[in-house]
């Protein structure tokens, strides 16, 4: 029985630890904007970029696409 809960576990375990180490930094970018979570998705950026995760000039594209607009920033102030 304990051998059995041993095996689950360690199983269970191994499981987690790759789905954790598959994280898609772009991918994640990608579902916020699907989301409307452009600031989030802003912050995501923001943060990677000054941690120096992953490759940075993936995240130059997406950035600029991200950004507000000049109109969507007055709309923001009225």
């Amino acid at each position: 029985m304990l051998l059995f809960i041993t095996i689950i576990s360690s199983s269970l375990a191994i499981y987690m630890h790759h789905k954790g180490s598959a994280f898609d930094p772009i991918r994640e970018m990608q579902r916020l904007k699907s989301e409307n979570r452009k600031d989030d998705a802003l912050d995501l950026i923001r943060f990677l970029k000054e941690n120096e995760i992953a490759d940075q000039g993936k995240f130059d594209p997406i950035e600029k696409a991200l950004e507000y607009t000049t109109t969507e920033k007055i709309k923001s102030f009225v």
